[in-house]
């Protein structure tokens, strides 16, 4: 790890430098190892293992660290689309405010000229979701719970969150993008799963393509801040003797948007069918 003002990432060798910007007057890291973790596609996310000159307990031992990818297309995509901007502003600016449960954040800077960023996370430890897994009642419970406390500041106040420049798009013109998108991988998509879903769930997919951005703008709930990839996956829980809460993670999608959305995504993806019914 080096330092060049906080941060320094190499795209053309493939190689990633990052200073830590963890320091006390009475204590100071001799060593530094890490491992990648999770699987992102925008940015790559390292473990890091410190070891410090004091024994002191209260010292991080381990943290998370969001460094922009390596691959220059996505670098560049994301430098367009503001997304590392948005993910250090939200750590650094927004979610002190709020109480949801998220990473208490260390640092957070970006420079958009290199379309870089840097984030160091306290490390959470718990069990991180699995869309593919699903989960039960109580994670369900602590999901609904954290949407509650993500929507509920800023629910019915657009105008609150009007000054957040950096926030994700909202409205016909966002909705047209993610229409685009949307047919742009639908054909792919039913392509490759076409043997493994009902016929029913193909067409239907497919049909959506042809009203997504009406689906997308039509909204009865007030507008209010959203996650926007409000899933299991983005989630890690943490038990106690007598409760489960949820961190949330990853937030380079945040934006003003339908707080029921987040939920439907979570729930809707995250459930078995068993318990949705019996339960939702």
């Amino acid at each position: 790890f080096q330092a060049e003002d906080g941060i320094r990432d190499s795209s053309v060798t493939g190689v990633q430098t990052c200073a830590l910007p963890i320091s006390r007057r009475d204590a100071y890291i001799t060593a530094a190892e890490y491992e990648a973790f999770g699987t992102g596609q925008i940015a790559t996310t390292l473990r890091v293992s410190l070891t410090w000159s004091s024994q002191d307990v209260n010292l991080p031992t381990h943290v998370i660290v969001k460094l922009a990818g390596i691959d220059p297309g996505r670098r560049e995509a994301s430098r367009r689309q503001a997304t590392f901007r948005r993910e250090v502003s939200f750590y650094r600016d927004l979610s002190p405010q709020l109480t949801i449960s998220t990473p208490g954040c260390l640092y957070a800077a970006d420079h958009a000229a290199s379309a870089s960023m840097t984030i160091v996370l306290h490390e959470v430890v718990g069990r991180r979701g699995n869309q593919l897994t699903g989960c039960g009642v109580l994670d369900a419970e602590a999901v609904v719970e954290s949407a509650v406390q993500l929507h509920s500041p800023f629910w019915g106040h657009p105008e609150l969150l009007a000054p957040l420049d950096w926030l994700a798009p909202d409205g016909p013109e966002a909705a047209a993008v993610r229409g685009d998108r949307y047919r742009q991988l639908i054909s792919s998509f039913a392509d490759q799963y076409r043997h493994r879903l009902d016929t029913e769930v193909i067409d239907a997919a497919v049909q959506l393509g042809e009203v997504v951005e009406a689906v997308t703008t039509h909204r009865r709930a007030p507008t209010c801040l959203t996650h926007r990839d409000f899933r299991l996956d983005n989630m890690i829980f943490v038990d106690t003797s007598d409760a489960v809460s949820a961190v949330v993670v990853d937030w380079q999608t945040v934006g003003a948007g339908s707080g029921p959305a987040d939920l439907a995504f979570a729930l809707g993806s995250g459930l078995s069918t068993e318990i949705g019914r019996a339960h939702v």
